[in-house]
């Protein structure tokens, strides 16, 4: 069995060669062999740079993707959300209008039925403009709408603490006149309800933004 010398063979051609000759071969291999691994090593090196440019450029082109579409996202998140705010809010303003509008007409229709099962109250009312009124001008006249002369004739009233009552058929019902030596007053029950509805209105609106 043979085994492996430690030692390095040399072949005849080299036997046949001087020192430095052999010195000079040896040389030029330790040089090409140097070259070779220093190619592969540099090879190596440059696919190892070049594979981590392009996963740092892979991220970052992610990163920037990803950005981009988390920033479409959130504009259309924003545009959707700010659709639906005002979409909420015409609906809020909606509903205001249709409250207002149904407390209106519930407070017409409480008034109109408060005058006809207690109509004492308008005639109490046309009092109270009259001493609120002494002194301060000198009342000739009442006049009333028909609906108004008519309960006032069922009552047996021509006249109201001393002051005549006519008829004007322009007057809605509710409504009255005084006629006095300087100047027109008027009492009406939908006046007063429209400045109260009229305090109402804003603090609904307000509400409903």
């Amino acid at each position: 069995m043979s085994s492996q010398s430690p030692f390095p063979t040399l072949d005849r051609q080299e036997l046949q060669l001087t020192t430095e000759q052999r010195l000079q071969l040896a040389f030029e291999r330790g040089q090409a062999k140097g070259r070779a691994e220093g190619e592969k090593l540099g090879q190596q090196a440059a696919r190892q740079q070049l594979t981590a440019e392009m996963e740092a450029q892979c991220q970052q082109q992610t990163a920037l993707r990803v950005a981009e579409l988390a920033q479409q996202y959130q504009q259309q998140l924003d545009q959707l959300v700010q659709g639906l705010r005002q979409q909420l809010s015409l609906q809020q303003q909606a509903l205001s209008e249709q409250l207002f509008c149904s407390l209106e007409g519930v407070a017409q229709l409480v008034i109109d039925t408060e005058l006809q099962l207690q109509p004492e109250r308008y005639l109490a009312a046309i009092q109270q403009v009259l001493e609120s009124l002494k002194g301060r001008d000198l009342i000739s006249a009442i006049q009333v709408s028909v609906a108004d002369g008519e309960w006032l004739q069922t009552q047996n009233i021509s006249q109201i603490d001393g002051v005549a009552v006519r008829v004007d058929d322009s007057l809605p019902k509710g409504q009255v006149q005084f006629d006095g030596a300087h100047q027109l007053h008027q009492l009406s029950f939908r006046q007063r309800l429209d400045e109260v509805l009229a305090q109402i209105k804003p603090v609904l609106s307000a509400n409903a933004n």
